[in-house]
Formats: structure tokens, sequence, C-alpha cells
């Protein structure tokens, strides 16, 4: 209703930002085409506006379902912008959420030296804002991370748990409805593995 609305007074920004939204949740759904349809349109919006905190959170969210659509050529396009965006920007959250991306990417096609180095700076931008409030989906970065340090082996994959399950704990305490918190924790496929593994291991 709120992109309905925004379209029909003619109020493109809002309209960016509920094409962005839509595609976040689409992917939340796993409706994988309906989530690139809405995020690319979302992402040529924001360059007809030339907003940029917009454009680089726009080439994340597409990136992220291109990556899980198997379009990886397509991913790395996205991804390798959204990251000049933020980069520039100084967005430091987005910035570890690119690159847990972009890892992934590497990780599926077995260059591992990209792989560490996109890992490592990850992490390094973790450490120094480690609330991540101004991330789009910490949870999903968290789980992606969590994976490749798992099969790698990698002696920070406590650490990485442990943030990311003090993080979780945090977030839900915000949310005053009980109901609502209990959702947020166990209806979410990221949330609910953090938690499983968090609790196998402490």
């Amino acid at each position: 209703m709120a992109l309905a609305i925004c379209q029909e007074i003619d109020v493109p920004l809002g309209t960016c930002i509920n094409l962005l939204n839509l595609g976040l949740l689409e992917h939340y759904r796993g409706r994988l085409m309906e989530a690139a349809a809405l995020a690319e349109e979302g992402v040529d919006l924001a360059e007809t506006l030339g907003v940029a905190p917009l454009q680089a959170s726009g080439r994340l969210i597409l990136g992220s379902v291109l990556s899980d659509m198997g379009e990886v050529e397509a991913a790395e396009t996205a991804l390798a912008s959204a990251q000049e965006k933020a980069d520039h920007l100084g967005q430091t959250p987005l910035m570890a959420e690119i690159r847990t991306e972009r890892a992934q990417l590497a990780f599926d096609r077995e260059d591992l030296p990209e792989l560490r180095r996109l890992l490592d700076t990850a992490l390094e931008l973790i450490a120094i804002d480690p609330s991540l409030s101004g991330s789009l989906r910490p949870f999903r970065m968290f789980d992606l991370l969590l994976e490749i340090l798992r099969i790698l082996g990698d002696r920070r994959l406590s650490a990485v748990l442990a943030h990311a399950y003090r993080l979780l704990q945090e977030r839900s305490e915000r949310i005053s409805d009980l109901q609502q918190r209990a959702n947020f924790l166990e209806k979410i496929d990221t949330h609910r593995r953090i938690i499983a593994e968090y609790r196998q291991f402490n």
C-alpha cells in the first residue's frame, strides 16, 4: 500500500525506499525472482535520483538476491558497485555486509586468497563498529560468516558466534510485544541457526 501511495502522489524517494524494502521482504520469503525485480527497480530509481546511500544499499540487496539465484557474475558486479559506493560514504556496517557477500562468492568459486582477504576485512570492519546499527541484515551477514569460518576451521568462529548471539538477543529485547519477540527469534531461519549453534557449544 505504501508503495502504491508513493507512486500515485509522485514521491520518487518514498517509492525507491519502498521498492527496496519490498525486495528485502520477498528475499526473506524466498521469492527470489520477485525480490530481484523489486531490487533492480529500486536501484534504477536510486540511480535516477542520485541518492548514494540508497544506491549502495540497493545494490547490496540486489547482489545478495542474485547470489542466492546462482547469478554469480551479475551478483559480483552489483556487489562491487555497492562496495565502491559504501566505501566512499564510509558506511562501516554496510561495508562489512558487502564484503561478506563477496566472500561467499569467492568461496563458491574456490578463490581462497580473495576469500581470506574479504573475510579478514569484513571482520575488521565489524570490530570497528560492533553494534552494526547501520547494517541492513546483520544476521544474514553473521550466518554467512559462520558458515565460511566453520568450513575453513577458523579459530575466530567462537568469537563471531558469541557476537552474533549477543547482538541477536540485544535486538530482540527491544521488541516489547512478547509474541513478536518470539517470532523474531524463532521464525527467521538465520536467527534460529545462530541460536541453535550457540547453544550447541555453550
